[in-house]
């Protein structure tokens, strides 16, 4: 769960979305990527958003889709 969206931060728009891109905190032997939790709060609180595109939010995190469907 992220504590953020528990916190009351549910407000977003264009000028809210200054942790994007994602920022890559370590990335593993197998490549994988590890983020930043409080950013990757910050998109799954934005990804619910009523009319917020799942996809679009994934490409400007610079994530793949699939995570970011995994994330939400």
């Amino acid at each position: 769960m992220c504590p953020l969206f528990f916190s009351g931060h549910t407000q977003t728009n264009e000028s809210n979305f200054d942790f994007l891109p994602l920022k890559v905190v370590s990335t593993g032997v197998d490549g994988k990527r590890r983020f930043e939790q409080r950013d990757k709060c910050r998109l799954i609180e934005a990804c619910l958003q009523p009319g917020v595109s799942v996809a679009r939010m994934a490409w400007e995190a610079c994530v793949s889709m699939a995570a970011a469907g995994f994330m939400v």
